[in-house]
């Protein structure tokens, strides 16, 4: 079952999308691509596609991104049965590129089995709201501070990506966050076993925890490295949000120098933390080591 937010996050979304979809109709009369000239003042405005566009705030360059953002919501439309029906009307295959309106309308009819006119007076309105409302809430997620990881919510049937470049962009950054996401859950589980175990007095857990939290931190380090040197920061809101930033939000953690956080990251694709420990070890000696179990501990050097 939705909760209370997600149930009003639907709500305020349904209500966005009903004056998008008047936009998109104008839109959909052009097809894409979308020519540099046009003005979609609403649709240019929505979180996802400025924060495409990063800091040129040209119109050429809120076209050209909203271009983009449209291509993927359309690759990823959450109604399978109208998702090649839109794509046709909006000028993607199945229709024939550069194709008129007309043309566009009875290719996308045909995909719904429909005569052509009961889909321009029936069906359409309804493609173009389920565009305009999927437009809504990839707006919404983007909206949302940087610092929130990305919402999950049951599945009730296997997804089915379909074979589009622009879903696998989309699926493909998504997984991205996930997996960054995911290190920092890993990190601040650990982080908090070891408040546990200081708690309980078991110095031999409490390291034991230390040393995992510290390959933790490593992995951190290495999956926000290969996320920021795909995207950088243009697609988080918050450009300027560092990795730093991200072990914060798992807890306090020692300083760790530059040179040491680079040594970390590499080391960490150790496959335990035991032989990540071995490997920064050798590679650092002890004082690294014997810095960060102290620090989190309050226990004097142990031996790995």
């Amino acid at each position: 079952m939705s909760t209370a937010v997600e149930q009003r996050a639907d709500l305020l979304a349904a209500r966005e999308a009903t004056s998008l979809a008047e936009e998109l109709k104008l839109l959909a009369r052009k097809g894409l691509p979308l020519e540099p000239s046009g003005e979609w003042p609403r649709l240019t405005a929505l979180a996802s596609v400025t924060a495409r566009a990063g800091d040129d705030t040209s119109p050429a360059a809120r076209i050209e991104a909203l271009d983009w953002v449209l291509r993927c919501v359309l690759a990823r439309l959450r109604l399978e049965g109208l998702r090649d029906a839109a794509k046709a009307l909006f000028g993607l295959p199945p229709a024939e590129p550069g194709s008129n309106l007309t043309l566009r309308r009875a290719a996308a009819a045909k995909v719904l089995g429909k005569e052509v006119h009961h889909f321009r007076k029936r069906l359409e309105p309804q493609v173009l709201a389920e565009v305009a409302y999927a437009l809504t809430r990839d707006a919404a997620a983007q909206a949302r501070p940087w610092a929130n990881p990305p919402p999950v919510r049951p599945g009730t049937q296997r997804r089915r990506l379909p074979s589009d470049v622009f879903a696998w962009a989309a699926a493909e950054h998504e997984e991205a966050l996930t997996r960054l996401w995911a290190c920092v859950y890993a990190l601040r589980a650990e982080l908090l076993a070891v408040e546990r175990q200081v708690s309980v007095g078991d110095a031999g857990e409490a390291t034991a925890a230390a040393d995992a939290a510290l390959w933790r931190y490593g992995q951190l380090q290495a999956e926000a490295r290969r996320y920021r040197a795909t995207y950088g920061g243009a697609l988080l809101p918050d450009g300027d949000a560092t990795p730093h930033d991200l072990t914060q939000l798992a807890g306090w953690t020692p300083k760790i120098s530059p040179t040491e956080n680079a040594l970390i990251a590499d080391a960490s694709s150790a496959t335990s933390a035991h032989l990540f420990m071995l490997t920064v070890h050798a590679a650092t000696g002890s004082d690294l080591l014997a810095r960060w179990r102290f620090q989190l501990t309050d226990m004097e050097e142990t031996t790995i």
